[in-house]
């Protein structure tokens, strides 16, 4: 007698069902349990990362209100406003400098020829005319002084006064000329 050789076909189920709902039970409990899981996998991820962002957006929400704090802040704001008229003061600077002579030789001559001893108390520049005022102790410096823009060619119509206070040792002085119009020098 000779051997029978028995195989096992692993591929071809022992029992299959044969009718739907069977059919339908039966993956239901393999594949729709393995998909089923993957889904609530997913969900709890999903969750878990809800409280992530949340947390971020609370620690993004408590900078935003510690900005607007100090964007509220009265030194903020009185920084913000001199910025505002720096710039303001900026463009004014600018706009005048288009379409206004510069007089910064004539000025610089005029602050450079003032002797050490003499102390500047005001100063106004309008147009061509400059008006200078001092105090000095001793009136020969104020004369000297007064000698020296006189001699100058580049100024005309000098005048001065001279004031004193009868308890104080200084005299005042003030001198007001203008400057000769010149285009080499201007």
């Amino acid at each position: 007698m000779g051997k029978v050789p028995t195989s096992i076909n692993l591929l071809e189920p022992v029992n299959e069902p044969e009718d739907i709902w069977t059919k339908a039970y039966s993956w239901v409990f393999t594949f729709g349990r393995v998909i089923l899981i993957s889904i609530e996998l997913l969900v709890l991820v999903v969750f878990f990362m809800r409280f992530v962002y949340d947390r971020q957006n609370n620690d993004l929400t408590e900078a935003i209100d510690e900005k607007v704090k100090w964007i509220q802040n009265d030194t903020f704001q009185q920084e913000v406003a001199e910025y505002t008229l720096l710039d303001e003061i900026v463009v004014d600077i600018s706009s005048l400098a288009e379409v206004q002579e510069l007089n910064s030789l004539e000025i610089s001559s005029v602050f450079d020829t003032i002797p050490n001893n003499l102390n500047l108390k005001r100063y106004s520049f309008n147009d061509d005319k400059i008006s200078l005022t001092f105090s000095a102790t001793d009136i020969a410096q104020l004369t000297e002084y007064e000698k020296q823009i006189q001699n100058n060619p580049r100024y005309t119509n000098v005048r001065k006064s001279l004031s004193k206070t009868s308890n104080s040792t200084e005299t005042n002085f003030s001198i007001t000329f203008e400057l000769v119009e010149n285009g080499e020098d201007r």
